[in-house]
């Protein structure tokens, strides 16, 4: 691969916006307040969150082993926490990560047509989610009598952009014509920047139309509740720790947070998500104290799980290739 000086300047920059986000979650989090307070926490809530914890991990596959026919949940556990602690520690580690994802499902013995499909669709729901989850927190806020206030135009903007999304997703599955044409409007776009990287929309229409026809409800179901399961960390904290905040005030500002995970200034939204999350509940009445040490102990119970696994699993892979 031909290294330019935009890529180093890209890999640069990401080294200097990562260290920020490493430097606040590790300096400006408050970990002995974030400690003290995890510990005085009531038994059944602690137990609820090693709980979380486990189910987060254990969902988390779920999506790949729904689509892909001939992968078994402990292969597609292997692929996910291998993607996830790349995705989730490395500088663009989730252009990586999918690469990552290819190589190991291309070494189970899976086609290179059901690998795409997978990685496909799969890529597709995740960014359904992030983008559908704003508006759907704020209409539950709104039917529970509370006002939208400044984030209903950033909603509104998500949802046009998850209507699009859909929108140009099902086009591509049911028409074949459809899908040659933005083919084509992605080679043009491709030619002004010099490349003569192509994308065959119609390849995927083919390798995917059967599987969601069978599956999508499924898959949305798993994708759901891995949304809902990585969520609930929060409400178990911060109702736990006595504070005024109701359960969809909480539940818009991480599905608001989690928008900055589409714009990867860091790996995995360290700092950046934390601190929009941070800032959220505050402004809906959560005490500093406690919402930094909900936000810590939600990244804590979400992240370092995964990321441990995660190396395991590369290891697991490594070794069993190499028998």
């Amino acid at each position: 691969m031909k290294v330019t000086r935009k890529t180093l300047l890209t890999f640069a920059l990401t080294i200097v916006i990562l260290a920020f986000g490493i430097n606040w979650f590790l300096n400006y989090g408050d970990w002995q307040n974030t400690r003290r307070l995890a510990l005085s926490l009531a038994p059944q809530y602690l137990a609820l969150l090693v709980m979380v914890a486990i189910i987060n991990v254990l969902l988390y596959p779920l999506p790949f082993k729904i689509t892909t026919k001939a992968l078994s949940y402990l292969r597609a556990f292997v692929i996910r926490q291998s993607a996830f602690v790349i995705a989730n520690t490395l500088p663009a580690g989730g252009s990586i990560g999918v690469a990552v994802i290819y190589v190991f499902m291309r070494s189970f013995g899976i086609s290179p047509v059901s690998s795409t499909a997978t990685i496909s669709i799969n890529s597709v729901f995740n960014v359904m989610m992030t983008l559908g989850m704003p508006m759907l927190s704020l209409v539950l806020l709104a039917v529970a009598g509370e006002e939208p206030g400044r984030l209903f135009v950033p909603a509104v903007i998500a949802s046009v952009l998850l209507i699009v999304l859909i929108s140009g997703f099902i086009l591509i599955l049911r028409s074949e014509f459809f899908g040659a044409k933005i083919e084509n409007l992605f080679a043009w776009f491709m030619k002004l920047f010099r490349s003569s990287r192509r994308i065959s929309f119609t390849k995927f229409r083919e390798s995917t139309f059967e599987i969601l026809k069978e599956k999508w409800p499924l898959v949305l179901s798993a994708h759901l509740g891995i949304q809902f399961s990585m969520f609930s960390t929060l409400p178990i904290v911060l109702f736990a720790l006595d504070q005024e905040i109701g359960f969809f005030e909480i539940l818009v500002s991480f599905a608001f947070a989690r928008l900055v995970t589409l714009v990867p200034l860091t790996p995995g939204g360290i700092g950046t998500t934390d601190g929009l999350l941070l800032a959220l509940l505050i402004s809906f009445g959560a005490a500093l104290p406690a919402a930094t040490a909900s936000v810590l102990i939600w990244r804590s119970i979400y992240y370092l799980p995964q990321v441990l696994l995660g190396l395991v699993s590369v290891i697991y892979w490594q070794v069993k290739i190499n028998k």
